[in-house]
């Protein structure tokens, strides 16, 4: 049996448009809120796979940057309840999708 399978990786980053801000037309004010979480930095890569035959077996992959738990990192054990079911994620101290 063949097996064909479509991947397809990209970097999100978690703070968009520092320099902007978005209102509506016309408006008088327009409010920011200045960037002091540590989501600037935070970062992952997001893989999603489907599979030619259109099964659906295939789970969307995401790799934030931190510590793996296996090194000793404590944020997945702080999130892993706040992650879908449907979703592997894995941490990687880039956010890189260099290993198995």
């Amino acid at each position: 049996m063949v097996m064909i399978i479509n991947l397809d990786e990209t970097p999100i980053p978690f703070h968009f448009a520092a320099d902007m801000t978005y209102n509506l037309k016309g408006e008088k004010t327009v409010s920011t809120q200045a960037e002091k979480s540590g989501w600037d930095k935070r970062q992952a890569t997001v893989l999603l796979a489907v599979n030619a035959n259109s099964s659906q077996d295939l789970v969307p992959l995401v790799i934030f940057r931190g510590e793996p738990p296996s090194k000793g990192g404590s944020i997945f054990n702080k999130e892993k309840d706040q992650y879908h079911p449907g979703v592997i994620v894995n941490f990687n101290e880039k956010a890189w999708n260099n290993g198995s």
